[in-house]
């Protein structure tokens, strides 16, 4: 897949690693209060939000079993944030769990025109419903056609999309899915290359879809049977960018390990010497490590993060040690059986999320541990950080011999990644108008914080 397809539909940007690339090591990373994910190398960072479970997979609620709506053929969230549900020629409207359009068959100026039945369903931005069945289309506003019947356009016909399961519409793509594919088409020019769906839904038993949606925040709503699922898809909010000049002129030019601490402030470490960075300017300036590191052999560290409490933990060649206003909260003590038994001896990074999470990333790979107990098993690093700070196709290193599982060389931001908590919020709005069909996804922002409920697969 074509790195502008990435960037535009981060959700499905879902594609194996390149065999024979070189693994995508991490100098540092960070998780903010935010839980975006921050991470250097070279004298490069990226700052990526991934994947979070919004609602776990769910019954559909009494008011459609009511209504005899067990299944649906397709479904779409208006701008008000009305759901609106079709099966078998009939639709209907709900929000908030409350009925606001009884069951209706379809009108006339559908059946008239052969959608007695449909395949997708979808809302535009102007909330003009488009309907797809057996290779057309046709969009409609209050009972009139603004979009005549039209044949699907030669970008989905020529990618096997002569049929669909189900499509959504956002910023003008139509994302189209079908069996385990999707796809995003503008203009009948493909922008979001044939893909397969997110694993995340695949394990969830979620495919192929018989609907989907976005709503106004951009989280993705899934349909199949009598059940659902909203995800809140991955994207990069800082693509890669040279490390700023309040770093380099200080001699910061690559990063050792990097926290936020409690109050926002971004903690660097190089060699033997710590600076400290809050909006842009000077928090604390160059200054090298204080005695009670250094008389404990962290002369260099490999990671560094604060705790909520602000305790700064330590790690360098498998051991850590933890501080706290220049006193010793925890000596130097070798890494947990947790993290050794699975091969992380070292880290390339670590850092806890805001539940207390602890993740190091070593190699390509990380995982996550609480209590000094498993918490995430070892796993390859999503797609979307190592895409965007390594290049795409970038892979894990090899497995580790003797160690825990080696973790998947392929997986993307479909992935299961999740960190910490779980919300569960009902779905809202959706957007845009229509130009061929769709399928799921996000878009490309800018830069925020660093990981925490979601990223390296839970990286956090």
């Amino acid at each position: 897949m074509a790195y502008k397809a990435c960037t535009i539909a981060m959700l499905l940007c879902v594609r194996d690693h390149v065999e024979g690339a070189t693994p995508c090591k991490l100098d540092s990373f960070s998780i903010s209060e935010d839980g975006a994910v921050y991470a250097t190398q070279g004298g490069f960072y990226v700052g990526v939000k991934a994947e979070r479970v919004v609602k776990e997979k769910t019954a559909f609620p009494q008011v459609l079993k009511d209504n005899g709506f067990t299944s649906v053929d397709d479904f779409a969230v208006s701008q008000n944030g009305t759901a609106w549900f079709v099966k078998d020629g009939h639709f209907m409207g709900v929000k908030d769990n409350t009925v606001v359009k009884a069951k209706t068959a379809f009108p006339a100026v559908l059946t008239g025109q052969g959608f007695t039945s449909i395949d997708g369903f979808s809302m535009g931005k102007d909330d003009v419903a488009y309907f797809a069945k057996d290779g057309y289309y046709i969009g409609v506003k209050d009972d009139k056609i603004v979009k005549a019947k039209t044949a699907f356009p030669n970008a989905l016909t020529a990618n096997g999309f002569t049929s669909i399961d189900g499509f959504s519409i956002e910023d003008g793509i139509a994302y189209v899915a079908k069996g385990g594919d999707y796809i995003g088409v503008k203009d009948d020019t493909v922008v979001v290359a044939k893909s397969s769906i997110p694993a995340i839904f695949v394990a969830n038993g979620l495919t192929p879809v018989d609907g989907f949606s976005f709503d106004k925040d951009g989280t993705a709503w899934v349909v199949k049977g009598s059940a659902y699922m909203g995800v809140e898809l991955g994207k990069i909010i800082k693509e890669k960018t040279p490390l700023p000049a309040i770093l380099t002129q200080n001699g910061f030019t690559s990063i050792d390990a990097m926290s936020f601490d409690e109050d926002g402030v971004l903690w660097f470490a190089k060699g033997g010497d710590y600076i400290a960075v809050k909006d842009d300017k000077i928090h604390k300036p160059k200054t090298a490590f204080p005695n009670i590191l250094t008389d404990n052999g962290f002369t260099s560290v490999d990671g560094i993060s604060f705790d909520r409490d602000g305790v700064v933990y330590a790690a360098k060649d498998g051991y850590y040690m933890a501080v706290k206003r220049n006193t010793v909260v925890k000596a130097k003590t070798a890494f947990p059986k947790a993290l050794t038994d699975n091969g992380f001896t070292s880290v390339d990074g670590f850092s806890f999320n805001r539940d207390g999470v602890l993740y190091v990333a070593k190699d390509g790979y990380y995982m996550a541990v609480k209590d000094g107990k498993l918490f995430k098993a070892r796993t390859a690093l999503p797609s979307t950080l190592t895409d965007a700070l390594c290049g795409i196709g970038s892979k894990p290193g090899p497995p580790i011999v003797g160690g825990g599982p080696a973790g998947t060389t392929t997986m993307g931001v479909g992935s299961t990644l999740v960190f910490g908590t779980t919300t569960t919020t009902g779905g809202s709005d959706v957007g845009t108008a229509i130009s061929g069909a769709r399928s799921m996804l996000l878009s490309f922002v800018t830069f925020s914080a660093a990981l925490n409920t979601i990223l390296l697969a839970g990286m956090m």
